[in-house]
């Protein structure tokens, strides 16, 4: 015999813009040799992790997330920062279906993920009627 409690279903994390807050940074390396700046956001009540890559190619990434976040850096300047510096900071991210996964316990399967950090327009407060307790 089994004995439950009925509770009320627990939120869903819908994709579009949502309020987001860097609950951990950490620099690495990727398999590649390259710098990578391993985020933990909580991203409308839910945590989701993002690796910003210091590439040639993936650089405008890391530009895009520092001014979601509140950083202004001037296009050309070489800009040194200790990925530390990003927590506690808060922005809007567009979240999406990523692809799906091509191997692994997933196959086949698609989640969210962080698709676009939004540039920053003025200070943000998250808003009170929009984030799930």
């Amino acid at each position: 015999m089994i004995k439950y409690t009925p509770t009320q279903n627990n939120p869903v994390l819908k994709a579009g813009e949502q309020f987001a807050t860097v609950k951990s940074a950490n620099e690495g390396f990727s398999a590649k040799g390259d710098q990578t700046i391993e985020l933990e956001l909580n991203v409308g009540g839910f945590t989701m992790r993002d690796t910003l890559y210091n590439s040639e190619r993936a650089a405008w990434r890391i530009k895009q997330a520092r001014a979601c976040f509140g950083f202004d850096d001037a296009e050309g300047e070489e800009i040194e920062f200790e990925a530390a510096d990003l927590i506690g900071c808060t922005g809007k991210v567009r979240v999406d279906l990523g692809e799906p996964k091509k191997s692994g316990k997933y196959e086949g399967k698609s989640f969210l993920e962080v698709k676009e950090y939004l540039t920053r327009t003025q200070d943000l407060e998250p808003d009170a009627d929009n984030i799930p307790f």
